[in-house]
């Protein structure tokens, strides 16, 4: 390709927004921080996403201006190893989504400069590993995504690397032996939904942010003696941000987190795990968000140590109630979600240290009345959510104070067995609370259809702001 045709490529190429291809980092990568061609702050970018490209031989574009290159969604399946020689301050290739061989990936040769290198979905062959010939001095965001990669020789090649993201592989099948020795500066590996069963964590001393859903660990171990299928976090001292959610998990042992006191995001929901027990997040003194969300937990875990807790997912759980020692010490939450249970209670005084509750959700649950002083301490609550319950009246909402709630705006009480309203004094209180919206009936409900339509039922209301009736 001629120097002309480079300089007429850039110059048309580029009034085509980069913002196509910001698909990269993609997904549950967006978190990463620098990885992005628009965090690179110089130099021009070469989009050239979705044009054909069926191949790239030795200078097949030249400039010391380059600095990002897109070239993902082509049908390349050849890639010169000097493709990129003429290009000295390229800090960005995407390469995702073409057709290049294992020979391709391991045979770039170096580029100095380079600090993000993309290679998602291309089509290496069943069970391959990856070995990288030349090494990349200043890569530090390397995504090798979708690819059937079951193994990596090493990570040496890369010895700045910062995130590295291989998930959607085989890696399950190996043994993992390329993470015993990982570069200092790695701070965050992604290996979601690679079937992987055994994972022992403790050469990752380094690493802040571990994503490993989609996996098939059973069991969260801790110090004691482990079998197959667990997942062990001895000595990964800095980790701050786990995920492990859409596995296997039964059990977390006690002394599971020991080792992990730093986590701020602690994500365990979509698993089995049926009971948890007490003292296990005692040391997470700084979680801030806790989700348990689709287990199979018939209790409340102990959670008194969580002084920092802000976000707690419980729901679709079998919890049965809300006890009086559900929450003790944890007066910090801004939002419960105990949707989808089992609940058919929540005992006097289970809310009441709850003094920053902003959103509370019992929605789906087997709930029929609640007193009338339940949420008496949670002056900061915006929104309540009593939706698909069993309540049969207005007054069974124990919302007869609902002055006291000065930030009370959203009350969503519809598909429950709401069929005769006695507002009595409720409407006389929320006439002082003018922001307050109060949703009884969901009229995409086939039931609430039917209960009012006119073929079946009449209504008659009264205007006394005392009484309506669906008679």
């Amino acid at each position: 390709m001629t120097k002309a045709i480079n300089h007429f490529l850039i110059l048309s190429l580029l009034s085509r927004s980069f913002a196509d291809a910001k698909s990269e980092p993609q997904s549950e990568s967006r978190h990463v921080d620098g990885g992005r061609c628009e965090d690179m702050r110089a130099g021009l970018s070469l989009n050239l996403r979705d044009v054909g490209l069926r191949r790239l031989d030795s200078g097949f574009s030249e400039s010391p201006h380059i600095t990002c290159l897109n070239l993902e969604d082509n049908d390349i399946t050849y890639v010169c190893p000097s493709s990129f020689n003429s290009l000295p301050n390229l800090l960005y290739l995407n390469l995702a989504r073409n057709h290049l061989s294992l020979g391709n990936f391991s045979n770039l040769d170096t580029l100095p400069r380079l600090r993000t290198l993309i290679l998602d979905g291309n089509s290496l062959g069943e069970g391959v590993t990856l070995d990288f010939v030349n090494a990349f001095p200043e890569l530090s965001y390397l995504y090798i995504r979708n690819c059937s990669i079951e193994d990596i020789t090493s990570l040496l090649f890369a010895p700045r690397l910062l995130y590295l993201n291989l998930s959607s592989n085989i890696l399950g099948k190996s043994k993992l032996g390329f993470l015993d020795v990982v570069p200092a500066t790695l701070t965050a590996i992604d290996l979601a939904y690679n079937g992987i069963e055994n994972l022992n964590a403790s050469s990752l001393s380094s690493v802040t942010r571990l994503r490993l859903d989609g996996n098939q660990f059973v069991r969260l171990c801790g110090k004691s003696y482990c079998s197959e299928a667990v997942l062990m976090l001895e000595g990964v001292t800095n980790l701050r941000w786990l995920s492990a959610s859409n596995n296997a998990l039964t059990s977390v042992d006690s002394d599971a987190f020991d080792d992990t006191a730093n986590i701020v995001h602690l994500d365990l929901s979509h698993n089995k795990i049926n009971s948890i027990q007490k003292g296990t997040f005692e040391k997470l003194e700084e979680l801030k968000y806790l989700s348990l969300e689709d287990n199979l937990l018939k209790t409340i875990p102990e959670l008194c140590n969580l002084e920092s807790l802000r976000h707690l997912q419980l729901a679709k759980n079998f919890l049965p109630a809300v006890n009086s020692d559900s929450f003790c010490q944890i007066e910090n939450l801004t939002f419960v979600d105990l949707s989808d249970n089992k609940i058919k209670f929540v005992e006097e005084g289970a809310l009441d240290k709850l003094v920053h509750l902003e959103i509370l959700k019992l929605s789906n649950n087997l709930l029929t009345t609640f007193s009338s002083s339940w949420l008496e301490r949670l002056k900061n609550l915006r929104s309540l959510y009593v939706d698909g319950n069993r309540l049969k009246s207005l007054s069974d909402l124990g919302l007869a104070a609902v002055h006291m709630f000065a930030k009370l705006e959203h009350v969503y009480a519809q598909n429950n067995w709401i069929a005769q309203l006695y507002t009595g004094s409720l409407l006389t209180e929320v006439r002082n609370q003018p922001n307050v919206t109060i949703q009884l009936f969901d009229f995409t409900s086939d039931v609430q259809k039917n209960l009012l339509s006119a073929e079946s039922r009449k209504c008659d209301c009264s205007c006394n702001d005392n009484e309506i009736f669906f008679l």
